[in-house]
């Protein structure tokens, strides 16, 4: 089973965004979706 974790993007750079969810900050890599704006809201 999979489990989804919804983050908050605080900065982004080109590769990777520094993330706030409920258990701290994360580095999200965004090869993916690519580069997001801060305030966007991410499903990890």
């Amino acid at each position: 089973m999979c489990l989804g974790i919804p983050v908050q993007v605080l900065e982004c750079g080109e590769h990777f965004a520094r993330c706030a969810g409920r258990n701290g900050e994360v580095r999200v890599d965004l090869s993916l979706v690519g580069q997001q704006l801060p305030g966007t809201w991410l499903m990890t």
